[in-house]
């Protein structure tokens, strides 16, 4: 799922409904841990950090599955390791419209600082 999300060959469909199906899966606390791992959350970042219209759908379950993986305190040390991650966050906070999302993204990103 993680290649699919990401790969410049794959459709925006393709992108979606894997993004899609990782954020079904991170919804699942018992999933959580194994989901925190090098390949969900470079894939992760990568597509929340996208800038095209086209992946608007890709790029919220994306940063869906990140909030849903920081739910879990033993995965914010690691994850806030993870390269652009934060500041993935950051723009995602800085950009968004004060929708509950923006609120969540702020919330995720204290929680992921202390967590260092």
């Amino acid at each position: 799922l993680t290649r699919i999300s990401y790969a410049n060959t794959s459709t925006v469909a393709a992108r979606e409904f894997s993004c899609c199906a990782l954020n079904d899966l991170s919804c699942e606390a018992k999933n959580r841990q194994k989901m925190t791992c090098t390949s969900v959350l470079t894939s992760m970042v990568k597509i929340a950090s996208f800038n095209d219209d086209a992946s608007l759908i890709a790029q919220e379950y994306a940063v869906k599955v990140i909030l849903n993986l920081s739910a879990e305190a033993n995965n914010r040390k690691r994850m806030a390791s993870q390269k652009g991650l934060l500041s993935v966050l950051v723009q995602r906070a800085a950009s968004s419209n004060g929708n509950p999302t923006k609120d969540d993204v702020k919330q995720a990103v204290i929680n992921l600082v202390s967590a260092l």
